[in-house]
């Protein structure tokens, strides 16, 4: 919507007694569930690891988690490739935020850079911080807590527990800050969550475990 259509939806001085709420537009986020072929490939590349971590490809030096185990995916690349770029479709659908990195007059195709696994464990964290590239995505491979463990946990009698969490931080038009939290449990596996690449966010660290939260992440980028 240009302005001219909004100053039109404001005011129309044949019915000046109507009053019109204009909600003003911002980007969101995307998510679903992986396929199950997908899903299993990716569970099966990712034990292997798990297995033997010294024969792993570490991945933590180019990444902001304080996390002491994070690895690079290679096996799934292309598979899990073909399916987002098929999600950031849906996701300029919804969203029309393509157009916004419009290069001449073509569209630039999309590809997926580097792919690695967080091996979360109790303490660890990923602290506040966003991606290079077009959009990006976080996908839930397994969970150790269901809700009523992390419920007990240290936030159990705060007015604002987030023991676990995924935070989403953005502006509202006034310059506030506002978020979106996601507490992701045993249910959630094999789900994901899709976004532009500069969407702050953050995870933070649990205590009612001592077995790993294994996450999967990854950029698309202009090729």
């Amino acid at each position: 919507m240009n302005n001219r259509d909004t100053r039109a939806l404001l005011f129309n001085p044949k019915t000046p007694e109507l009053r019109m709420a204009t909600q003003l537009p911002n980007y969101g986020i995307m998510s679903g569930k992986l396929p199950p072929a997908l899903f299993s490939k990716l569970k099966k590349e990712i034990n292997g690891i798990e297995k033997d971590f010294k024969k792993a490809d570490f991945f933590g030096k180019n990444l902001a988690g304080n996390i002491k185990k994070e690895y690079g995916l290679k096996k799934c690349h292309k598979d899990l490739e073909i399916f987002l770029v098929d999600v950031a479709k849906d996701y300029d659908k919804a969203f029309n935020f393509m157009k916004t990195l419009a290069y001449g007059n073509y569209d630039v195709p999309l590809f997926l850079g580097p792919l690695w696994v967080n091996f979360q464990t109790k303490g660890d964290f990923n602290p506040v911080h966003r991606h290079s590239g077009v959009y990006s995505f976080v996908g839930i491979i397994k969970v150790p807590y269901t809700d009523k463990e992390i419920e007990a946990g240290p936030g159990a009698a705060s007015n604002y527990p987030m023991s676990g969490c995924l935070q989403f931080l953005y502006n509202n038009v006034l310059g506030g800050t506002e978020d979106f939290v996601y507490l992701a449990t045993k249910e959630d596996e094999g789900s994901f969550f899709f976004f532009p690449a500069k969407f702050n966010h953050m995870v933070y660290p649990f205590f009612s475990s001592t077995k790993y939260r294994v996450t999967i992440s990854g950029n698309l980028l202009l090729r």
